[in-house]
Formats: C-alpha cells, sequence, structure tokens
C-alpha cells in the first residue's frame, strides 16, 4: 500500500507541475470543487451509471469557466481511487475522463473523502469544496487518518437511495461523522435528480438539519450499539421511537440491537413495526428473516426473505439468505436453486459457490461439490475453508492422495484449526497410514483438548492397529466431551469391544449409538452381528432389518 500511494502522489506532482503552467495569466479561482465519482459495481444496475455519467456533464457545463476549477476523483474500489482529471478550469477535458469510466469494485466512501480532502488541502486555489455521490454505503474497511484545516465544505449525495431506507439512515450519519450534508437524489432512473443535487451542492443551498431531538437519540443509540452496549441502545433508540414512531429507521435500528442481543421475538416486534411503516423496504424483511432463521422458523424465514427477493430481485444477499433457511431445513434443491440465483447476481462472491458446494456434499453429489468449491478457491485461494470442503468431498470419493493436497493447502493457510489436521488424520488412516494418521490426530488434540473428531478419529486408527483398549479410551474421553452428539463414538467404542470378543459390552455400546440416533444404521448392524454372535439369532434378525430400512443400498 505505501509504495502504491508513494507512486500515486508522484504522478500527481507531475500531472499539477503541468497544470501549473497553464495558470500564469493572473487567472483569479473563486471556487475548488472536487467531484468524487463513484464507479463500484453497483453503478452498472439499472442504467445508473449512464445516468450519473449524463448528469455530471449537464452540471459542469453550467459553471463559470472564469472562476471555477474542477477536479475529477473516481472511486473504483477499496484500493483504487484514482484523480482522473487534476485542478482545471477546462471543464471539457473533465467531460471526456468521465466517458471512459466503468463500474468495478467496492465502495470506499471513507478512504475517498480522506483522500480529497488531503488532495484539495495541497492543490486547491480557491474555496474548496467536496461533492461526492454514491449509490451505496461504506463496503471497505477503513480508519479516518485526515487531520487537515477544516475548512471545507462536504456534501454527500445519495443517489438511487430509498428515502427514509436503512441505507440512506447510514449515509445521513456518514455525512455527519464528517461533518458533512446530505442530499437525496433517489430517483436514478434519469439524470434530472441528480443533476439537482449536485447544483444545490455546488451553490450551496444545501439542506440543513434542524434540531430533530428523535433523530440525535437515533444517533446516540448507533454509537452506542456500535460500541456493543446494546442495552443502553435500545433505551435511546425507545427514546427516539418516543418522540417519532412514525420513522421506520428506528424500530429497525431497535430490532438490530434486539437481535444482537437474542431476544429475537422482541426483534421480529420491532422489524414488524418498521415493516409496517415502510413495507417497502426490502431490508426490513431481511432483517425480520434473520431473525426467524435464527429461532428455527425456517418456513417464516423463507416468506420474509420471498418478500424482500420481491422488493429487490437483484440483491444476491437475500437469494443467498434464502438458500441457508433451505438448507437448514434439507430442502437441498431449493437451496441450491437459490445459491444458484445468488451467483447469477454475483458471481465473483465465493461464499456462494462454497455453501452451494456443501449442499451438493450432503446431498453426496461429490463431483459437483468440488467443482462448486474450485468455483470458491479461484476466487479466493487463500480461504481454507473452501480446500477444506474440497478435500472433504475428495476424501469421501475415495480420491485421497488429491484430498491430502487439498487439506494440506488448508493447514498452510490455517495451522491452528485442528479439524484440518484431524481431517487429514482421517485420510491416512484409509490409506492404512495409522502412525502418520495417529501423530496428525495428537497435534489436532494439542491444538484443541476437547476436539471429539480428533479423539474419535484417534481411536479408529489405534483400532485398525489393534490397540482396542487405547481406542477405547480415546473413544470414552470422545464420549466425556460430547455425551449428547456421541452416537458415532458409541459405534466404534462397541467395534472395538465387539473385536475383543467382549458381546455384553459391544451391545451396551451399539445400544447407547441407537439411543442418541435411532437412525445410525451401522450401529443397528454392529447389534445385529453381536447378537448373533452372542446364539440371539431371532433378535439379530430384527436388528439386521432395521439397518436395511434405514440403509436398504449398503447393507
Amino acid at each position: 500500500m505505501r509504495l502504491t500511494c508513494s507512486a500515486f502522489l508522484l504522478l500527481l506532482v507531475l500531472v499539477m507541475s503541468a497544470q501549473s503552467e497553464q495558470n500564469t495569466d493572473d487567472q483569479i479561482i473563486k471556487s475548488s470543487t472536487i467531484i468524487l465519482f463513484d464507479a463500484s459495481n453497483s453503478m452498472s444496475d439499472n442504467n445508473k451509471m449512464s445516468n450519473a455519467k449524463i448528469a455530471v456533464k449537464e452540471f459542469i457545463s453550467e459553471l463559470d469557466y472564469a472562476s471555477d476549477e474542477l477536479a475529477l476523483i473516481v472511486l473504483y474500489d477499496c484500493d483504487n481511487i484514482t484523480v482522473e482529471q487534476p485542478f482545471t478550469t477546462d471543464q471539457s477535458l473533465i467531460a471526456s475522463k468521465i466517458d471512459a469510466i466503468q463500474a468495478t469494485g467496492d465502495t470506499p466512501l471513507g478512504a475517498a473523502i480522506d483522500f480529497a480532502k488531503n488532495y484539495v488541502d495541497e492543490y486547491a486555489n480557491g474555496a474548496k469544496k467536496i461533492i461526492q455521490f454514491t449509490d451505496g454505503i461504506e463496503t471497505c474497511p477503513y480508519e479516518e487518518t485526515y487531520g487537515g484545516i477544516g475548512d471545507i465544505e462536504v456534501n454527500i449525495i445519495g443517489f438511487g437511495i430509498r428515502s427514509g431506507s436503512t441505507q440512506e439512515t447510514k449515509l445521513q450519519d456518514f455525512a455527519r461523522t464528517i461533518g458533512g450534508n446530505y442530499l437525496s437524489a433517489d430517483d436514478a432512473s434519469t439524470p434530472a435528480a441528480l443533476i439537482s443535487s449536485l447544483q444545490k451542492a455546488y451553490s450551496g443551498v444545501i439542506f440543513t438539519y434542524d434540531l430533530d431531538a428523535a433523530r440525535v437519540w437515533n444517533n446516540k443509540g448507533y454509537i452506542l450499539y456500535i460500541k456493543g452496549e446494546y442495552d443502553e441502545a435500545i433505551k435511546a433508540y425507545d427514546e427516539a421511537i418516543k418522540l417519532n414512531s412514525s420513522e421506520p429507521a428506528y424500530w429497525n435500528n431497535k430490532g438490530h440491537a434486539l437481535y444482537i442481543k437474542g431476544e429475537y421475538d422482541e426483534a421480529i416486534k420491532a422489524y414488524d413495526e418498521a415493516i409496517k411503516l415502510n413495507s417497502s423496504e426490502p431490508a426490513y424483511w431481511n432483517n425480520k428473516g434473520h431473525a426467524l432463521y435464527i429461532k428455527g422458523e425456517y418456513d417464516d424465514a423463507i416468506k420474509a426473505y420471498d418478500e424482500a427477493i420481491k422488493l429487490n430481485l437483484s440483491e444476491p444477499v437475500y437469494w443467498s439468505d434464502k438458500a441457508s433457511a433451505h438448507y437448514d431445513q434439507e430442502e437441498y434443491d431449493e437451496a441450491i436453486k437459490a445459491y444458484d440465483e445468488a451467483i447469477k447476481l454475483n458471481s465473483s462472491e465465493p461464499a456462494y459457490w462454497n455453501n452451494k458446494g456443501h449442499t451438493f456434499y450432503i446431498q453426496g453429489e461429490y463431483d459437483e461439490a468440488i467443482k462448486a468449491f474450485e468455483e470458491a478457491i479461484k476466487l479466493n485461494s487463500s480461504e481454507p475453508v473452501y480446500w477444506n470442503g474440497k478435500a472433504n468431498s475428495l476424501n469421501i470419493q475415495g480420491e485421497y492422495d488429491e484430498a491430502l493436497k487439498a487439506y494440506d493447502e488448508a493447514i498452510k493457510l490455517n495451522s491452528s484449526e485442528p479439524i484440518y489436521k484431524a481431517s487429514r488424520g482421517c485420510v491416512l488412516d484409509s490409506m492404512g497410514k495409522y502412525d502418520e494418521a495417529i501423530k496428525l490426530f495428537d497435534e489436532a488434540i494439542k491444538l484443541d483438548p476437547k476436539s471429539t473428531t480428533a479423539w474419535n478419529g484417534k481411536g479408529v486408527a489405534l483400532a485398525n492397529q489393534g490397540k482396542y483398549d487405547e481406542s477405547i479410551q480415546a473413544y470414552q474421553e470422545a464420549i466425556r466431551l460430547d455425551p449428547i452428539d456421541s452416537a458415532v463414538s458409541w459405534y466404534n467404542k462397541g467395534f472395538a469391544h465387539y473385536a475383543q470378543g467382549k458381546y455384553d459390552e459391544a451391545l451396551d455400546s451399539f445400544d447407547e449409538a441407537i439411543k442418541l440416533d435411532p437412525m445410525l444404521a451401522i450401529a443397528w448392524e454392529g447389534k445385529g452381528k453381536t447378537l448373533e454372535a452372542l446364539g440371539k439369532q431371532d433378535e439379530a434378525i430384527k436388528a439386521y432389518d432395521e439397518a436395511i430400512k434405514l440403509d436398504p443400498i449398503n447393507q
């Protein structure tokens, strides 16, 4: 980042030296204005970019060429804020640069303001102004570093952002935080609203906020929320609501604070109030969907997500959230359809491919799962979770060498995650490399002594070496750590007792496994074999029948 900035500043100095030579005729500059042009990816939707270009060119065509200088800075992505045109009084230069702008990445609002403030301080010849228009909220990590003199007029224009929406509230808060004004150009279907807002921002006819006690309480609530003081935040939002109960954003914000506290019923009530006041805001429906989802009320969550989608068909997050609810209801085909919609809208989001991969995996469609995980890896090869998902799919297909390579990538990226080492250990166990497997299970246990996967895996490797007493100790530890979800460990323990010829102990273990998970077919099979060994043929047949009923193909 430092090298990039240095190179960038050098370029500016060179360009400005050339510009300075042009301004040697005692020209008096009254106004120095920076246009911060949002070229984030969302600007490509619904002709927003073409309307923004028309609006800016129309706006600059009306300026006073003799006394107004303009600079054009474009926000392409988090680490790409570019001075496309340094300060100039030749407005045609800016117009020619505007045509080449293309929508690209995320929205670095804070970094852009910071950059523009430093730039205007250094190069402005007249009264300093920054006009930033954007169709979204901050999507980049950023901490403000600007320490300038504070004599800059800053105006933020919300372009195509619905009045009263959560997005608008956040942009208004952002404007206040940086000491600026907020204007709305909520209609992005034509250039007209943006032209009007640019003119108002430039001429100084800014909408100032009257002291609004409700808004002040809401702002206080937001700061308390950010600080993690959720009880106090809720009290502040309640004060805002007392003063203005018809503002949906206040109810929505209260809902967030309740949600984060785990008070989901109360959060749903708050979201419902927001929806009652503004049922056309998709974010409120989506937030309600989250609260229902976390409660396990998946059908109602899906209905809420559907409302959000109906209101905004182009938001991939809503489709992804809906997919998660279908997944948790074991409606895997529906989940894949929803993930596909999310991917159609944003194919560059690796999490969507990863989640689709998991859904294929759970359905046993391992080839499709591998393809999806590989897409996720292509987009972000430094995320170990994606490599782990691919490795699991390869492992279950018996492609052990490839699985080991994928687990190695996951471990390389996060060597402190015990599950990756335990999973790699399972592959080595399947390959008959028991000593290597046990070494990895021990490493996993060292990282997390409570890893039941590692203890259970170690038990399996020891049993495969014929070390049944040691394997039983490992299974017992897994059972002690998680007595509720230990059906497989009880089954493995039963298998070890069976191998030792201790049929009564084996039968007890298989019965414990069945008690915890009556759908575990292998436990019924183990019970059948043990009963057979005990000479209880009729009971053995019943146990085998249960196993066949549960898994008719693999018995």
